[in-house]
């Protein structure tokens, strides 16, 4: 509920910084490499544009921006009472006001290892985590190499942060991303399983293949997504209110 009456109605499916063409319906790991900032080519990154709080808050725009544009202020000999009237509205349908938004990011920082146990991949997380230790080493070894540095990524201690949460979003993405694109119905859609709009989807013996090629889901996988989605209406469900809200 918080996801569906909260962040998915305020975030709207044509919101520019969230799905930038639109809520995808196949190439679902393509989109959401887009949606981290990458662009179709994976030398460069792509500019992000910035979500404005007019954009997300009534309040905001009315209160803040002092955005009184639609009120039909010319037409009072007393505008007091209309402003006074409209902000209240906006206040009262405002379904942002009142949320302590860094503390609802904080609870949903947790949600990606939640689905890992929940989902039982550990072992392709520490799988995938030792791909992204690598790459890691790899290119900052090589930036170091010109600087005449040390690389970074993977210390006595084990990855950082930043590495291990790489990995855990590698890992849930190919796991539920890769299930979905299984099933889209249209198989004349070209397949891309990255964010390279020109590189061609090779198979497990390097061969050219594309979305006919792909099986569809079996009854255990269709599983595996159906309890993803109960793992994560249970966690958003059991988000105590008082523990984002301000009032």
């Amino acid at each position: 509920p918080l996801v569906d009456e909260t962040l998915m109605s305020a975030l709207a499916a044509e919101n520019k910084a969230i799905w930038f063409t639109g809520v995808p319906s196949s190439n679902f790991l393509k989109a959401w490499y887009h949606r981290m900032g990458m662009s179709s080519s994976v030398r460069t990154n792509r500019n992000l544009v910035r979500i404005e709080p007019v954009e997300l808050s009534a309040a905001y725009k009315v209160a803040a921006e002092a955005d009184l544009s639609g009120l039909p202020l010319s037409e009072s000999v007393n505008p007091l009472p209309i402003v006074l009237a409209a902000i209240r509205a906006a206040f009262e349908a405002d379904m942002l006001v009142g949320f302590n938004l860094t503390a609802l990011g904080a609870k949903l920082l947790e949600l990606p290892d939640r689905l890992i146990d929940a989902l039982g991949l550990q072992a392709e997380l520490q799988q995938e985590l030792a791909h992204v230790i690598y790459d890691v080493a790899q290119n900052s070894g090589r930036r170091a190499g010109k600087r005449g540095g040390k690389g970074r990524g993977s210390g006595a201690s084990g990855p950082d942060e930043k590495t291990r949460r790489a990995a855990v979003l590698k890992t849930l993405t190919g796991t539920l991303l890769g299930l979905c694109e299984r099933d889209v119905p249209d198989k004349s859609e070209p397949l891309h399983l990255g964010p390279d709009s020109k590189k061609q989807t090779r198979n497990t013996v390097g061969e050219f293949c594309g979305r006919g090629d792909l099986a569809p889901c079996s009854p255990i996988e269709r599983g595996v997504l159906d309890h993803a989605g109960v793992a994560l209406k249970q966690y958003i469900e059991s988000i105590p209110s008082p523990s984002y809200r301000i009032v």
